[in-house]
């Protein structure tokens, strides 16, 4: 599984079979159905957009017959991504400023350094 912003990605792969087609469907609550869009990765495998919640339910068809399974997609799942990728960009605002800071201490050292050595030439 994948999780991005908008929405979350679910691979699934079929063993010892060619993957002729698959679809899903997202069963949200009773009666509320929702169609899920379906992109074949090669003769074995496909992936699953997933916009929302709730159960949701594929079947594959292949060389050897029709398969089926469901999957859970909770709402959690997708706040813990939200919760990481707020934690990664904090993360990443904060290593642009320690970078300019380590930058600004390593010309400041070169300073030093330079006015050591002058002061050093002419004692």
């Amino acid at each position: 599984m994948e999780f991005n912003e908008g929405e979350t990605l679910v691979r699934f792969s079929v063993l010892r079979a060619i993957l002729r087609g698959a679809e899903a469907k997202l069963f949200k609550e009773l009666y509320d159905i929702e169609e899920c869009e379906v992109f074949l990765l090669d003769n074995s495998s496909f992936l699953i957009s997933v916009k929302s919640q709730g159960s949701l339910n594929v079947c594959a068809e292949t060389d050897r017959g029709y398969v089926s399974a469901s999957v859970e997609i909770g709402g959690n799942l997708r706040d813990s991504y939200h919760e990481l990728l707020t934690r990664y960009r904090m993360l990443g605002n904060e290593s642009v400023k320690l970078s300019g800071e380590l930058e600004r201490l390593v010309q400041r050292v070169a300073y030093l350094s330079q006015a050591l050595n002058e002061s050093e030439a002419l004692a």
